[in-house]
């Protein structure tokens, strides 16, 4: 819908104002400078973030990836939370309100969380933990176009997402924890164009598996390497006290 689209727009003009008028012009001190010394051949690293160091090396290397994802991010949580409340609305009271609905509660989540201080701060230098959350929403994203391609939306969508789910986990364990989420999705938008689940879920884990293959050879990192980073990653979310209780919240 055009009316989204120049909400989504204003959404995000206003999140660059804000991230990039306050973008750090120094390396945070911790795992940012790190990461920003290694990227500058200033430290030797052990591939930390691969995924990310091709996005932020192509945008010089520095803060600016920062306020690029929390752009991003602002616009496509945006178009999200306006889908998800489009199809939950099945109210036949409710439905000639729906565009109506979902526009408010997408603007409203938009402009929380573009203003919430942890992600203004997460925008304003370079955090992986922004960068993580903003493929994982690109991911989902993917589904949107892919409600629309009504004979191979379900081939489609499940290729694209299995090769960035696949990409992701060379990065955080965060998509590991999403897989549920991801599959469901799948589930939910083969079922919704008419299609039965089953070979959609072959074809992500088939693209997922491949594009794990051919990214650890891009990357040079060893399957080894890349599994010890995702238990640690594992383990230290179910470290954190409340996780339980976030997952069950987020479901």
């Amino acid at each position: 819908m055009k009316r989204n689209w120049l909400v989504a727009g204003g959404l995000g003009l206003i999140a660059a104002i804000v991230y990039f008028a306050s973008m750090a012009e120094y390396a945070f001190p911790g795992e940012s400078a790190h990461l920003l010394a290694i990227w500058k051949g200033l430290e030797i690293g052990e591939g930390e973030y691969p995924l990310m160091a091709v996005f932020a090396k192509a945008l010089g290397a520095g803060n600016l990836i920062a306020p690029v994802c929390g752009v991003i991010a602002v616009v496509l949580l945006f178009h999200l939370v306006a889908a998800l409340v489009c199809w939950r609305i099945k109210d036949e009271s409710l439905v000639p309100q729906r565009s109506q609905l979902s526009l408010i509660v997408a603007t409203s989540a938009s402009f929380v969380f573009l203003l919430t201080p942890a992600v203004r701060t997460a925008a304003t230098h370079l955090e992986p933990r922004l960068f993580d959350f903003t493929w994982a929403l690109l991911a989902f994203a993917v589904a949107l176009p892919a409600l629309h391609l009504k004979r191979f939306g379900h081939l489609i969508l499940p290729m694209v997402m299995g090769a960035m789910v696949s990409f992701g986990l060379f990065d955080s364990a965060l998509f590991l924890a999403l897989l549920p989420f991801f599959l469901a999705v799948i589930v939910y938008v083969s079922f919704r164009i008419g299609h039965r689940p089953y070979a959609a879920l072959f074809i992500f884990f088939a693209t997922a598996f491949f594009t794990f293959i051919i990214a650890r050879g891009v990357f040079d990192l060893p399957t080894v390497r890349v599994l010890e980073r995702l238990s640690e990653g594992v383990q230290g979310y179910y470290a954190n006290p409340g996780w339980l209780f976030v997952l069950l919240f987020a479901t």
